[in-house]
């Protein structure tokens, strides 16, 4: 076990998984296993696999943040959508300041065109990154306002995206 995590941490994913396997066919109710499994999985690209390690592990656990922000990023990976917004929703609790979780559930929501709800994950990229990235995060919640017919909300973000990026040269 600790040896695959090293291999894991090492990004020997073909050695952490053998290891990961060797664990879990010598002791089946290990739980933790099936997250550095479904991990392992996950970064190796075999992502049905890492989502029946996942829900193994759930299943077992009730979960956690972490499970259920790769087991969403796997879901996406095999164009899942809706499963992937479920689980990356239910990573939130646990991981509300995560700025990685609301930039993919923007993403997800664009893609499946969701524009209210890619607002409110961009006005939460906005609260939690750096004040020299928030110009473009305006700029780009405008266009969403635009496209949901708010013209007020959208020129007020335009503007708010002038200001913070000329007040980064200032």
């Amino acid at each position: 076990y600790e040896r695959g995590i090293i291999h894991l941490s090492n990004g020997d994913m073909d050695a952490a998984k053998s290891d990961f396997e060797d664990v879990k066919i010598s002791k089946d109710n290990f739980k933790n296993i099936q997250y550095y499994l479904g991990l392992v999985y996950y970064r190796a690209g075999i992502y049905e696999h890492a989502l029946q390690a996942f829900n193994r592990y759930i299943g077992a656990t009730g979960g956690d943040g972490d499970t259920y922000y790769y087991k969403g990023l796997s879901n996406a990976s095999i164009k899942h959508y809706d499963e992937a917004i479920a689980d990356l929703n239910k990573a939130l609790p646990y991981k509300k300041n995560n700025l990685l979780i609301h930039v993919k559930l923007y993403e997800l929501y664009v893609q499946t065109n969701q524009p209210e709800k890619a607002v409110a994950s961009l006005s939460a990229m906005i609260e939690l990154s750096p004040k020299n990235k928030v110009s473009e995060l305006y700029m780009e919640r405008s266009l969403l306002y635009g496209q949901l017919g708010d013209i007020e909300k959208s020129n007020t973000d335009r503007t708010k995206s002038r200001e913070t990026a000329v007040s980064m040269f200032n």
